[in-house]
């Protein structure tokens, strides 16, 4: 999250050395995370419920669940049984995607309200 990530693995490699420090690194760098991490989840709640207008069901949700890193990652299109997505992270590349209805990671379905 907002790269605390590559902050983190940095600051670690760095003090990997002296037990101390590195306890006391990967302790501020967590909590840090974590504040973060509630700090906007609580935003994003308040952001939906006071400002969205439809589907404020689905947005709570999507904030709750998430994929095999903890999020969702992709919208698709159902045409003809499949659901097709274009990835930007699939593998090395971007490339459209093609999975069939009830694919095990496939979290859910939404109709647009038009």
């Amino acid at each position: 999250m907002l790269g605390v990530n590559n902050y983190g693995n940095r600051e670690i490699a760095c003090t990997r050395d002296n037990k101390n420090d590195l306890s006391r690194t990967f302790w501020e760098i967590y909590i840090t995370q974590a504040v973060l991490t509630l700090v906007l989840s609580v935003g994003y709640v308040i952001y939906v419920v006071g400002f969205v207008a439809d589907n404020k069901v689905i947005y709570l949700i999507q904030a709750l669940y998430g994929g095999q890193d903890g999020s969702s990652d992709h919208v698709g299109i159902v045409e003809n049984g499949r659901v097709y997505t274009i990835e930007g992270n699939s593998g090395d590349s971007c490339r459209q995607n093609s999975y069939p209805i009830g694919y095990y990671e496939i979290y859910g379905y939404g109709t647009p309200a038009y």
